[in-house]
């Protein structure tokens, strides 16, 4: 008996730097996840911020929509990047339509069209925005579980 008391009070320093490296690599996993969340919400939030300014360009000059526009499209490309939920996806996708039907008459200036069109994108950049808070929610609560 004595003997596996020698042994285990042997193991002490072993079992110490064990659990130390364990705790190390734990916490970059953790700190590389949280890293993860941080980008993903970055490129949420850069996506919703260039969609709120080509709302607001919708009346503007067309080289400030078309930029603007432009600018929605890469973050949308961003989005696909980072989200996982093929929720988001599917509604990002169906909010780049919406978007480059909103351009197309935009340009050739059909007003009913593009205040229906308008009238959409508005309806799925609220859906997109639920969805994006969602999937961050989810993440941040998978992670702390």
């Amino acid at each position: 008996m004595t003997e596996a008391f020698e042994l285990l009070d042997g193991l002490g320093p072993v079992l110490a730097l064990a659990g130390a490296v364990w705790l190390f690599f734990l916490q970059r996993r953790s700190d590389r996840a949280m890293e993860e969340r941080l980008e993903r919400r970055k490129v949420f939030l850069n996506f919703l911020g260039t969609n709120a300014a080509l709302s607001m360009s919708v009346n503007s000059e067309e080289s400030v929509f078309r930029d603007s526009f432009a600018r929605a499209s890469a973050a949308a490309d961003q989005v696909h990047l980072v989200a996982t939920s093929s929720e988001l996806l599917a509604e990002v996708d169906r909010f780049r339509e919406i978007a480059t039907k909103l351009r197309h008459h935009h340009e050739s200036k059909e007003d009913a069209k593009f205040k229906n069109d308008q009238d959409q994108w508005h309806k799925c950049h609220e859906s997109v925005r639920k969805r994006m808070r969602a999937e961050l929610l989810d993440k941040t609560i998978g992670k702390r579980t």
